[in-house]
């Protein structure tokens, strides 16, 4: 009996040792200070990428039933698509974090006031045109968003390092719309006919 009562202890030993150390090393939960810390670093980067997302999302919205030229359309819907599910990412993430969406819009609100007035000016004279002449300037309006949300995009990476990976999913979306503008715009001027 000696020999199982020493075997019994000693995998009673492993078993509490096993038990033990891991919740030892695990982390403390986070402090109410400490999450609060998190949120405030995350909320400029992440108010960044659904400014960017929300913006491309509008153009396309705006070009669906604005535009004549087929390439235009195309675009507008792809563009719309493929930044509405990049939005869906960008809020999840936030929403995990605490952070709302209206939080968002007035953390990049506060910071680019007479940015956001600007689109906003550039989205109502936008709004007003239909047909060709809606075409030619929408093509403005996009390359110049582009570069603005190329510019904010840069600003962005590096200051949250755990949000890097969806800046760059941005920066990759960003890059591919870039590209199919490019394409669309080569197309020939040929409008169909209604």
């Amino acid at each position: 009996m000696g020999g199982f009562n020493r075997m019994l202890g000693a995998c009673a030993a492993f078993v509490l040792t096993g038990m033990l150390v891991p919740a030892a090393t695990a982390k403390p939960p986070a402090t109410p200070a400490a999450t609060q810390r998190a949120q405030s670093r995350a909320v400029v980067p992440l108010s960044v990428l659904h400014h960017v997302a929300q913006r491309e999302m509008e153009l396309g919205l705006l070009a669906q039933v604005a535009a004549v030229r087929p390439e235009t359309m195309r675009f507008a819907t792809e563009v719309e698509a493929d930044f509405r599910q990049l939005d869906r990412r960008i809020l999840a993430i936030a929403e995990a974090q605490g952070i709302g969406e209206n939080r968002l819009r007035q953390a990049y609100a506060d910071q680019n006031t007479v940015e956001l007035a600007r689109q906003a000016d550039d989205l109502d004279r936008l709004s007003m045109l239909r047909g060709e002449n809606f075409d030619r300037q929408f093509w403005v309006a996009v390359d110049r968003d582009q570069r603005a949300a190329s510019d904010l995009l840069a600003e962005a990476s590096g200051t949250v390092p755990s949000l890097d990976p969806l800046v760059a999913d941005a920066v990759r979306l960003l890059d591919r719309s870039i590209r199919k503008s490019a394409a669309a715009q080569t197309v020939p001027n040929t409008p169909p006919s209604r």
